[in-house]
This record gives structure tokens, C-alpha cells and sequence, in this order.
């Protein structure tokens, strides 16, 4: 188990150490969790430096146009299974485009992919909304999860084609406004006054 003694290496990369690990697997015949217990790894850990060194973490890899080896080992298991989705698919080419868009490979570029594809997903109107930024719609969302009436209903009109700095200024023309409560509302012309309590 030399591996247990090279893997504390620095100058070994997660492919190496995957490599390595499937290669022990190979000749040892011993289970992942056998494995893992050996190195004083969790399955976890070895699970995701597999994943890494897999076939399919080197074609993710080249869909979104990335070097393997700026992908971590956790992260390499996220992008696979979007691989391997065909509806999540598409967050694999959002994030291609973003790259190719110049913006770096990131986790945070990933967690952003995610959250656009699960709004739109949820809510296919706003998948055409090319005019709301990922926070607009993360607004958005929050108002139409929200308890407050007020916040639902500039949600509404955001999911109804406003604009989300339109949708909060008011309603539109034509759009109802939202009517108070009749002890609050002033008298309409020529109506006599309520009595004073």
C-alpha cells in the first residue's frame, strides 16, 4: 500500500491520486469502502478522487472547455450527473457558454448554472427572460415565495412580462392596484364622511 504513502505527496494531483486508486482497486479486488478504510479516507473522498480520474470527468471537462485539472474532485461527481441527466444537460452548456464568454471556471459559475436551470425549470415563463439577471430572478424568487402579499404581487407581474424595477414601482396601467382595507379608504367623491368613533 504504497499509495497510502504517496498520496500525502504534494506534488500529486487528484487525477494522479484517482489513477492510483483505481489501479489499487484493480489488482486488490477490495471494495471502495474497504479502500477507504484502509487510506483513513471516508467513501466520500474516495468515491469523488474516482470520479475525477474517470473517463467521463475528462469529457465534462472538454464540454465546458476546461482543463480537468482546474475541476475538483467533489465537483467532478456534480458535473457528471448533470452529464449523465439529459434535462440537466443544459447546465453543462450554460456554463460552456459562460466560459466561452469569458467568464472563469468557478464554483461559484457552477452554483449560478444550477440556480438559473432550477428558476426556469420550476418556472419555464422566465426561461425566455433574457432580460433578468440571475439576481433579479433570485429576487424574484424570494417576493414569490414570499407570505407578503405585496411581494407576490410584483412577483406576479415580473412572471406576467414586467420588468422586476417596473414590477416594484407599482402596477401598470390598466393592472388593478391593490385596494386597502374600507376603513382606510378615503370616501369617493360626494359620499358623506364616515361618523367619528
Amino acid at each position: 500500500m504504497r499509495m497510502v504513502e504517496n498520496r500525502a505527496r504534494a506534488d500529486m494531483s487528484d487525477m494522479d491520486i484517482g489513477r492510483a486508486l483505481q489501479k489499487l482497486l484493480n489488482v486488490t479486488g477490495i471494495s471502495k469502502a474497504e479502500l477507504a478504510r484502509r487510506l483513513g479516507r471516508s467513501d466520500t473522498w474516495v468515491k469523488s478522487v474516482l470520479a475525477k480520474a474517470s473517463p467521463e470527468a475528462i469529457e465534462v471537462a472538454a464540454r465546458i472547455g476546461v482543463n480537468p485539472d482546474s475541476i475538483g474532485a467533489g465537483e467532478s461527481l456534480r458535473l457528471i450527473s448533470w452529464a449523465k441527466d439529459l434535462e440537466k444537460g443544459a447546465v453543462l452548456d450554460a456554463i460552456a457558454a459562460e466560459i466561452k464568454a469569458g467568464r472563469a471556471y468557478s464554483r461559484a459559475l457552477l452554483d449560478d448554472a444550477e440556480d438559473r436551470y432550477e428558476i426556469c425549470r420550476r418556472f419555464p415563463k422566465m426561461a425566455v427572460r433574457t432580460d433578468l439577471t440571475l439576481d433579479d430572478l433570485r429576487t424574484w424568487q424570494k417576493m414569490w415565495n414570499s407570505p407578503d402579499p405585496a411581494q407576490r404581487a410584483v412577483a406576479d407581474r415580473v412572471l406576467n412580462g414586467a420588468s422586476l424595477a417596473a414590477a416594484m414601482q407599482g402596477p401598470a396601467v390598466g393592472e388593478p392596484a391593490a385596494r386597502e382595507p374600507a376603513a382606510l379608504q378615503a370616501p369617493a367623491a360626494g359620499e358623506p364622511l364616515p361618523p367619528a368613533e
